[in-house]
């Protein structure tokens, strides 16, 4: 491959096969682990309950509304996936600077 024609050394600028290497292994090792379902391992949880309210029409003892549960539901916390998000290396070319747009009608030439 190192030797082909249309190869561009700059293709595998900042690559580390050790650090490659290890994130495999450490792959492996989750896959291997029966404790926890892939899912689970990844940070969603699983076969979660929920209960929610639903309006109704009829009266009942709590108010107006019906309380169901909706049983097996999957997440994911929204904290634990942001984390992840920043541990990234791209997550330093991220524009987090708050910015104002500023639009000008080529009608009224007012800007908003």
């Amino acid at each position: 491959m190192l030797l082909a024609k249309d190869f561009n050394l700059e293709d595998i600028s900042g690559f580390n096969a050790e650090t490659a290497i290890r994130s495999m292994d450490r792959s492996e090792a989750t896959l291997a682990s029966d404790s926890n379902s892939i899912s689970e391992q990844d940070g969603w949880k699983t076969d979660v309950n929920v209960d929610i309210q639903v309006p109704s029409c009829e009266k009942c003892s709590e108010g107006k509304e019906r309380v169901f549960t909706v049983h097996g539901l999957a997440y994911h916390p929204l904290i634990s996936v942001i984390r992840a998000v920043f541990m990234e290396a791209a997550s330093k070319w991220f524009h987090l600077t708050p910015f104002k747009c500023i639009w000008k009608s080529p009608v009224t030439g007012r800007e908003q």
